[in-house]
């Protein structure tokens, strides 16, 4: 058993004189909780909660039913109801091992109204934990078009038999005996929507209740944890200037990979693009790369918060020579990574790899958009995107919206998503180091002695059953020079070799000799440099068998891509 703090948090999304919500009825469970669905009759406990906002039956129900772990009422401040723009919210603690933890279910009644109601009516829509316990953050909004009519009592608004005028008892509507399905909406002109609040019965105006209005959002949900474990999210990212709002067209495209790692406070970034000038202004030594073209010298880049076909506020700069004073982490006017590494390509491209971390001084600080990240759904955007100016184009030359990757926004370990890099110690010619993005930077910054060679290969940062673990050892005999083993050899080290190798932890996540998933990657060891390695593959592992015959072949040591 490993109990989690769970947060639930409800907004009334409703505007000025809009609907109210009753207290929200919420349960965790094993998915198969269906509090209802379209076109059959409301159960009791749906009908007493969308007629009269009581959640006694349906709670006793979920009881019963022996599928939860936990339901709850949640109240609003003032009688328990929920008003327009109000926000409450409650934290659980949940067994995220306990199967009838899994999914999250919700319901309110919409007031004042006959039995209008909200709620989710496929039980298995919002996991908030995967199979192995990892959780998965929930963000909803609820729309007008989304409120339901139970079916129970007719929709005649009469101040006797309308939940939050002047009903006296429960129940005393008149029945209905029809189906769960859409509300209609409230009567134009009728009761409720006529309401300014003048009317003794009534506790506020409705004149802003009509939620069939294009656009009337009703709720936004949330379901968090501060403590709970989580998988990174994997994101990508295609630039062009199709996207770009109000600006101008470009030949610059490229594209980007992103990952949110699982503790949700950094977020490493690959950025690559073609036919822009990153010389002209000194992000790449040996000048412009286009002497006679100053229109495609790129000004500034920046990740920005709004959505796909609007322009929204700078989020994190990465470059910025129009406003330096935002930042200048690495000597990069208006830089705010400290982890900023610029490679030109031998294709004429230029990547840019970092990390946005919790700690930057951005100007929005990462955690505000890791709830919405962590939300967000297979295939759906983010609120962030790219934005690359030119000198031609001052409000932005191309742009990349970032979209979530890998069903559901849970990034497989099968992507091996993190690219490894490979320098070469100077030092000692023939011996190599392997580091993933943000160690790199730290190579690149403070140690000139490594050469750096490129990308080596992809690898995963997290665990699973058919992966094997790496773990780094530096040679005491000759430092900045490094092994990477498994288990077993590792345990042989520490028992045998302690005296030559210090070990430095676990360095990543691949598949092992002879699983034939990847690419198998040989272990050859530089007789030059007792007790060094390089691991290579494919072409450059037979160049090196023929051509390099200090260097020993030990054998495929794992697999990667």
């Amino acid at each position: 058993m490993s109990d989690v703090q769970v947060t639930v948090k409800i907004e009334n999304l409703a505007p000025d004189h809009g609907i109210y919500l009753t207290p929200f009825w919420v349960g965790f469970h094993n998915g198969n909780f269906d509090t209802f669905d379209f076109n059959r009759p409301a159960t009791t406990g749906v009908e007493r909660l969308a007629e009269d906002g009581d959640t006694s039956q349906l709670s006793a129900r979920f009881i019963q039913s022996g599928v939860g772990s936990l339901d709850s009422t949640i109240l609003g401040g003032d009688d328990g109801v929920i008003a327009p723009g109000e926000t409450v919210e409650v934290t659980f603690t949940l067994d995220n091992e306990d199967a009838k933890s899994r999914y999250f279910n919700f319901l309110s009644m919409v007031i004042p109204s006959n039995d209008a109601f909200i709620g989710n009516h496929n039980h298995r829509d919002f996991p908030i934990f995967d199979e192995e316990g990892n959780f998965l953050d929930l963000k909803l909004t609820i729309n007008g078009d989304q409120v339901a009519d139970a079916g129970t009592e007719v929709n005649d608004e009469l101040e006797a038999n309308t939940a939050f005028f002047s009903q006296a008892t429960p129940n005393t509507g008149t029945t209905e005996d029809g189906l769960v399905r859409l509300h209609a909406g409230f009567i134009e002109g009728g009761r409720i929507l006529s309401e300014d609040g003048s009317s003794p019965n009534a506790p506020a105006s409705f004149t802003g209740a009509d939620f069939t209005a294009d656009g009337y959002q009703i709720a936004e949900i949330t379901v968090t944890s501060s403590d709970a474990p989580r998988l990174p999210i994997s994101l990508s990212s295609l630039v062009d200037d199709e996207q770009i709002v109000g600006a101008g067209v470009s030949d610059g495209t490229g594209s980007a990979n992103l990952v949110l790692n699982d503790a949700g406070d950094a977020l490493d970034y690959q950025l690559t693009l073609t036919d822009l000038d990153f010389g002209a202004n000194g992000l790449i030594p040996g000048g412009a790369q286009t002497p006679d073209d100053p229109n495609d010298d790129v000004t500034r880049i920046h990740i920005r918060n709004a959505a796909r076909g609007a322009n929204g506020e700078i989020a994190f700069s990465i470059f910025d020579t129009v406003t330096p004073s935002l930042g200048n982490e690495v000597g990069v006017p208006g830089n705010q990574d400290e982890d900023l590494v610029i490679t030109p390509n031998s294709d004429g491209s230029v990547t840019l790899t970092g990390v946005w971390e919790s700690t930057d001084s951005s100007r929005v600080p990462l955690s505000e958009y890791v709830t919405d990240i962590r939300s967000t759904g297979e295939d759906e955007d983010v609120d962030l995107y790219w934005n690359v100016y030119t000198e031609e184009f001052p409000g932005g030359s191309t742009r990349g919206q970032l979209v979530v990757d890998n069903d559901g926004s849970i990034l497989t370990e099968d992507d091996f998503a993190r690219p490894i890099y490979r320098f070469q110690n100077l030092n000692a010619r023939g011996t190599y180091l392997y580091v993933a993005t943000q160690e790199r930077a730290s190579v690149i910054n403070n140690f000139p002695n490594f050469e750096e060679e490129g990308v080596a290969f992809h690898v995963s940062l997290e665990p699973r059953e058919d992966f094997i673990p790496l773990y780094r050892f530096q040679s005491l005999l000759v430092p900045g020079t490094y092994i990477y083993v498994g288990d077993e050899e590792r345990a042989d080290i520490l028992a045998n070799f302690s005296e030559s190798f210090g070990e430095e932890g676990l360095a990543f996540y691949v598949y092992g000799a002879g699983a034939e998933q990847g690419l198998p990657f040989s272990r050859f060891h530089n007789n030059n440099f007792p007790g060094t390695y390089l691991y290579a593959a494919g072409e450059e592992a037979n160049n090196i068998r023929t051509n390099f015959l200090n260097f020993d072949d030990e054998g495929i040591a794992f697999e990667a891509l």
